[in-house]
């Protein structure tokens, strides 16, 4: 008796999917494992980065430029909400490395998320065209989040030129 090709198609878009599943999962350990260790670190220095939103910027920000995740805002440096006086090296690098982990895991969700799309002929499934719906679902969201990730950088840069008009060196505008 000959195995039906459905039978093959639906143990291959079951294997493949918990592939993707097991994946993604992984990334998202290591992601959990790396705040942890930021943490940690945190609390063996005792400092912890100053999160800039709304609430602490002042009124004389607009309220549509929040974002959805409490990121430190390029056009608001710490030298500019002190008045004269200027940022800390220690101020500068906890905001680049927080804004570079930002766009980090932006780009592991880029990866992941754009290795998951996978079209197929859709006259030789049956369920062929719902498929490739969802695939092109996931490619619009992967362009949404390469929009997104481009603006983390572009943030990440004016941070890290903002610390060196400050004066410092590469080693707090380009840290580890």
């Amino acid at each position: 008796m000959k195995p039906k090709p459905i039978c093959h198609l639906l143990f291959a878009v079951l294997a493949s999917n918990a592939f993707i599943a097991a994946s993604h999962a992984q990334s998202i350990a290591d992601i959990a494992r790396k705040e942890r260790e930021k943490k940690q670190q945190q609390a063996k220095t005792g400092s912890t980065p100053v999160v800039y939103n709304n609430d602490n910027i002042g009124s004389s920000r607009s309220s549509h430029t929040a974002s959805a995740t409490p990121t430190a805002s390029p056009t608001a440096s710490p030298a500019a909400e002190n008045g004269p006086k200027k940022a800390s090296a220690g101020q500068w690098t906890a905001k680049i490395r927080q804004q570079k982990q930002v766009v980090n895991t932006l780009q592991e969700q880029v990866t992941g998320l754009q290795q998951s799309i996978r079209y197929v002929e859709a006259n030789a499934y049956t369920n062929g065209v719902q498929y490739n719906e969802a695939q092109r679902k996931k490619q619009e969201e992967v362009e949404k989040l390469q929009q997104r990730l481009a603006d983390e950088k572009q943030k990440l840069s004016e941070m890290q030129e903002g610390a060196r008009k400050d004066g410092y060196g590469n080693s707090v505008y380009d840290p580890n």
